[in-house]
């Protein structure tokens, strides 16, 4: 606060009656005791999809052999009947498993780019190919984002061709490679091209 010229004025606590009510507790005016609380958070996983999580490692070729290779890898582990990689969890490619968490991590976040979008997901899920399947399948198809998205980048401009040359040498395009070794002295090569296609 340096930078700034200020003046620090004390304003009484009954005549700043807002910052007042805000340290007041709700019941202190009463006297009242605060009733006991305890605020309880429970998260729970939809039964139906760990079951079909479950019924799909059955079914998938990769998560089958993970599961076989499980002893010999360092990291692949299994916490009730679920496989891991690290910390994430292993999603079989079975019915719409794949594009329901893209649906939670691009359309529920508010339609963020591929960046923000599988940020959401890449701590937590892994199958093969997700990146590529989130970025060159899911966000492209994406209505949403087809109908509500500008483009990011300038369009581009009209293209104007160059007239086409009456006759050989009207026009010429001239171009200098190098520098390069030198040899007698020189050390760059200047071509000269004929725009109806012969080179001088």
């Amino acid at each position: 606060m340096a930078q700034y010229d200020l003046t620090i004025i004390y304003i009484p606590r009954e005549d700043n009656t807002i910052a007042d009510t805000l340290s007041r507790l709700p019941n202190s005016v009463n006297d009242l005791p605060l009733p006991p609380a305890a605020a309880m958070l429970s998260v729970q996983t939809d039964p139906i999809l760990l079951q079909s999580i479950l019924d799909g490692y059955k079914s998938d070729l990769f998560c089958s052999k993970l599961a076989n290779a499980k002893k010999s890898i360092d990291g692949i582990h299994c916490k009730t009947g679920l496989l891991y990689i690290g910390e994430r969890l292993v999603i079989p490619h079975v019915g719409s498993l794949h594009e329901d968490l893209f649906r939670l991590a691009h359309d529920s976040l508010g339609h963020f780019g591929f960046e923000k979008s599988y940020a959401a997901l890449c701590d937590a899920y892994y199958w093969p190919n997700m990146q590529h399947d989130l970025l060159e399948a899911y966000i492209p198809a994406c209505t949403d984002c087809q109908r509500n998205k500008g483009h990011t980048s300038k369009p581009p401009g009209p293209l104007h061709p160059l007239p086409i040359p009456d006759a050989c040498g009207d026009s010429i395009a001239i171009d200098f490679i190098g520098p390069c070794p030198m040899d007698d002295g020189f050390d760059c090569i200047v071509t000269i091209t004929d725009r109806l296609g012969s080179d001088i």
